[in-house]
C-alpha cells in the first residue's frame, strides 16, 4: 500500500508542509511508499514534492490531504479520488478577522471553511493538529477524529546559532522581547504593544 500526502502548495518554513516532510520521512523510514504532492512547490523545498499533476490514483492506496486554508481546485481534485482518505486539519483562521483588512485573506479563510464541509463523510479519519481543532472538527461533523500533534526534528535545533544574528541582538544594550507570529488582526498584535509599554513603564523595577 502507498501512502501519498497532497498539499495546495509546499512552502519553506511553513509548519504544515514541514509536518508534511517530517510524515514523509517517518512512512518511509516504516516501509511505506510515500511521496507529496502539491500545486505550488517553493524551489527550497523542491527535493521533497512532486507536481500534484503527477499522482496517479488508485483505490489502493491512501491520500493525507493538509488542510489549512482554501485549497479550491486542489481540495475538489482530493475529493474525488478513488484512494482512501485522511485529512489533517492544521486550522483555518475565521475569516471575520480580516473584514475590512485583507479581502483576499477573507476569501481564502471563508472558503477554506466551507471546503472542510466537502470531506465530511468521505474521510476514514479527520486528524487535527491539536485538540482545539479536533473538537472544531466535531463540530464541522467529522466522526472520526484523533490529534496529531505536529512533528518536529528537534536535532535540527541542535546547530549553532548564527553568529552574525548573536551578535546583533546580544550586544548587551537592549532587552530583547520577541514574538512569534505573522502580523495579523487574530494574532492580538495590540496585546504585544500593550505588554512592551508596560515593560518601559515598570522596568525599572525588575
Amino acid at each position: 500500500m502507498q501512502i501519498h500526502q497532497v498539499l495546495p502548495a509546499l512552502s519553506y518554513g511553513d509548519a504544515a508542509s514541514n509536518h508534511a516532510i517530517e510524515i514523509m520521512g517517518i512512512l518511509r523510514g516504516s516501509g511505506y511508499s510515500s511521496n507529496i504532492y502539491a500545486k505550488y512547490i517553493h524551489p527550497k523545498v523542491s527535493k521533497f514534492a512532486k507536481p500534484l499533476d503527477k499522482y496517479e490514483k488508485n483505490a489502493s492506496n491512501t491520500v493525507i490531504y493538509h488542510h489549512s486554508l482554501a485549497g479550491l481546485d486542489v481540495s475538489d481534485f482530493v475529493k474525488r479520488l478513488p484512494d482512501k482518505k485522511v485529512l489533517i486539519y492544521h486550522n483555518v483562521t475565521p475569516h471575520h478577522y480580516f473584514k475590512g483588512i485583507n479581502d483576499t485573506l477573507y476569501d481564502l479563510c471563508k472558503r477554506g471553511r466551507e471546503e472542510l464541509k466537502l470531506f465530511d463523510g468521505i474521510t476514514k479519519l479527520a486528524l487535527g493538529v491539536s485538540e482545539y481543532n479536533r473538537q472544531e472538527l466535531e463540530r464541522y461533523g467529522f466522526k472520526d477524529t484523533d490529534v496529531l500533534p505536529i512533528i518536529i526534528d528537534y536535532s535540527k535545533y541542535e546547530s549553532e546559532p548564527d553568529k552574525e544574528t548573536m551578535r546583533k541582538y546580544d550586544d548587551g544594550s537592549y532587552v530583547n522581547l520577541l514574538f512569534v507570529g505573522r502580523i495579523a488582526p487574530n494574532k492580538k498584535i495590540e496585546d504585544l504593544i500593550k505588554i512592551f509599554y508596560y515593560y518601559k513603564k515598570k522596568k525599572k523595577k525588575f
